[in-house]
């Protein structure tokens, strides 16, 4: 097991492809990039918008905690109340009406320790706030510490107390004015069903949208009766909410509020005189509810955009992989419709080994280069290389990839006419394929290359002399003899000035001088009884004869 495999941290080595770039695109590619692209732009242009405008939830985290000592400063308009002798009518309405007086309220601060209990008499006026139209509100200016507290530990209380006491029997009237309503009256306008003393309460709640301090009130009925008393108990709990936002980097801001309240009412029997009907006590509770927020930051926005481009690259990635052995497929079945109908075999492969054998040297060969070259030229405009000769017409430029596929295209069709008769059409295709397909992949390997490299250094050092060795270091080829044009190539290579380097650069450049000198070549072998060893072993590797 090779744990290498493992190393995320690998380099890929590439192989240059058409001197562009270390990647091999395609138009599939193309298109998955482009919308892969717009995908991610839109999806930026979305979160981005829905971030500027607050759009986007922020984390939100919430829990109750209990405290000894909870502390609130006292908010303006924490509380307001009218009594309703019926539904949404105010008594001070009936009051006017009939010159009567049927209630009297009063509010009153109470601090509250170990010793000393302090009762501090507040004002009452008409609230100013548009919510609390027709209400009364409680003036709190007089309290010195402006504080609602509850310290469990040290037993310090403070209060707000709303008394509410008949005209008849206000423990705060040393003499009943003259205008009250009797009993029988009162009983008349308070014993109605739907009479009740209405209650307004503050609480505040951050909105995240708008990133401010929402201001409400909750609405409580209190239900009264001249013959008992109503004492009920408002205990507030607390709210802290810790905002944390930043586009980069965040701060925190604390909001103090009241966020809800818990009603409790105990009605007692009223056994003697100035005892108020209805006994209302705000404070606050030993629960604290502690909210966080945090709003994302615009680095986290990216993130998500990030996480979408990540998911997008491994789809287009995949879907390229998909493609790639669709293509290949598709390539492969081709290629085996052309193997069966396009087939082209020279008539000198026809020859048995006997023939061969029987002339026990290379003598003239009967065969019509011309035309076999002429054929080849117009297979080639027409259809995929699959000779040797058309890969030797490939310019440098082309494909190093592209030239090994041609090389063994042509072994492939040397070995199909070997192979013939001898296995079934598509054993001969897989086994062909296969053995390219191994030669492809070890030609990719770098140390093959290298290897091959080294066999290549070490041959000519073993061929040349030392002096020549020496001396083919300064052999070289000048880029402008490089860049002759067409007309130049095409003519004679002896009436140009060309050295022995720069003529076999330039036919190694040129197809059409490939072309020449090939058939140059042929016929020479052709008129020629006397082959040198290199000569023979060339025939034999193009025209797959084999030497005895």
């Amino acid at each position: 097991m090779n744990i290498a495999k493992f190393d995320i941290f690998s380099s890929h080595f590439l192989f240059n492809i058409q001197n562009q770039d270390r990647r091999k695109a395609t138009t599939t590619g193309f298109i998955l990039t482009l919308v892969t692209i717009l995908v991610v732009f839109t999806y930026f242009v979305y979160l981005s918008y829905h971030y500027f405008t607050n759009q986007i939830d922020p984390k939100y985290r919430s829990q109750s905690q209990s405290s000894q000592n909870v502390e609130l400063p006292i908010i303006k308009d924490l509380i307001a109340f009218r009594f309703e002798y019926d539904q949404n009518k105010n008594i001070k309405e009936l009051e006017q009406k009939n010159n009567k007086t049927y209630l009297n309220h009063y509010a009153m601060f109470r601090l509250q320790n170990k010793s000393n209990e302090n009762l501090v008499l507040l004002k009452l006026q008409s609230c100013q706030n548009p919510l609390l139209s027709d209400y009364t509100c409680i003036d709190t200016s007089s309290v010195s510490d402006q504080l609602l507290e509850l310290n469990s530990k040290e037993n310090i209380i403070s209060q707000i107390l709303i008394l509410t006491f008949t005209c008849y029997s206000d423990y705060f009237q040393q003499q009943t004015p003259p205008n009250c309503a009797n009993q029988t009256e009162l009983n008349n306008v308070i014993g109605q069903w739907r009479a009740k003393l209405h209650i307004k309460l503050l609480t505040s709640q951050y909105n995240i949208t708008s990133q401010q301090m929402d201001i409400n009130y909750i609405d409580k009925f209190l239900y009264l009766s001249t013959s008992q008393g109503s004492f009920t108990y408002l205990t507030a709990q607390k709210y802290l909410t810790t905002i944390k936002d930043g586009i980069f980097f965040q701060s925190s801001v604390e909001y103090s509020s009241l966020g809800s309240y818990e009603f409790q009412t105990q009605q007692l029997n009223i056994l003697q005189d100035n005892i108020p009907i209805g006994d209302l006590c705000l404070q606050l509770g030993n629960i604290i509810q502690q909210i966080y927020i945090q709003y994302p930051t615009f680095p986290e926005v990216l993130a998500l955009v990030n996480t979408i481009f990540a998911i997008l690259m491994t789809l287009g990635y995949l879907e390229v992989i998909f493609f790639d052995k669709k293509m290949k497929k598709s390539e492969d079945i081709e290629e085996k419709n052309t193997d069966q109908d396009n087939v082209s075999v020279p008539t000198i492969l026809t020859k048995s080994k006997e023939q061969i054998n029987k002339q026990q040297s290379f003598k003239p060969i009967q065969f019509d280069f011309k035309n076999y070259l002429d054929e080849q030229k117009e297979q080639t405009k027409d259809e995929t290389p699959k000779s040797l000769f058309y890969s030797k017409q490939i310019s440098q430029s082309d494909k190093l990839i592209y030239q090994e596929n041609a090389l063994h295209n042509s072994k492939k069709t040397s070995r199909k006419c070997c192979q013939l008769f001898r296995k079934p059409e598509n054993e001969i295709q897989n086994e062909i394929k296969r053995e390219i397909e191994q030669e492809v992949m070890r030609y990719l390997n770098i140390f093959e290359v290298y290897k091959d490299l080294l066999l290549l250094k070490k041959a000519i050092m073993m061929l040349l002399t030392q002096e020549q060795l020496a001396a083919i270091k300064f052999i070289g080829c000048s880029p402008p003899s490089c860049q002759k044009s067409n007309q130049q190539k095409k003519g004679d290579m002896s009436k140009q000035k060309f050295n022995f380097l720069q003529s076999q650069i330039e036919i190694l450049s040129s197809a059409e001088l490939q072309s020449q000198y090939f058939q140059s070549y042929i016929e020479k072998c052709q008129n020629s009884d006397n082959l040198s060893d290199l000569d023979k072993r060339i025939i034999s590797c193009i025209f797959k004869i084999e030497q005895n």
